[in-house]
């Protein structure tokens, strides 16, 4: 399994940059947790069920020849 697991990370990785030779040398298997929805609606109460929301959504208006301010940086 560790061989199949190296050559998948070689395969993966190759468009970012060549890897060759991946070893690994321990592997841990995390199982994906159960998913409830009773106890996540226990958990944060019913006060999200009772909120609707339109398919559409609603239209934001703009005021006329509004322009967003042009940012020097990131």
């Amino acid at each position: 399994i560790p061989n199949s697991i190296g050559a998948e990370i070689e395969k993966s990785c190759r468009s970012i940059y060549p890897l060759q030779n991946v070893n690994i040398r321990k592997v841990k298997v995390i199982k994906k947790p159960k998913f409830d929805v009773a106890r996540l609606m226990e958990m944060y109460g019913e006060s999200y069920g009772s909120v609707t929301v339109d398919e559409k959504g609603q239209k934001v208006e703009r005021a006329d020849g509004y322009e967003p301010p042009v940012q020097t940086s990131v």
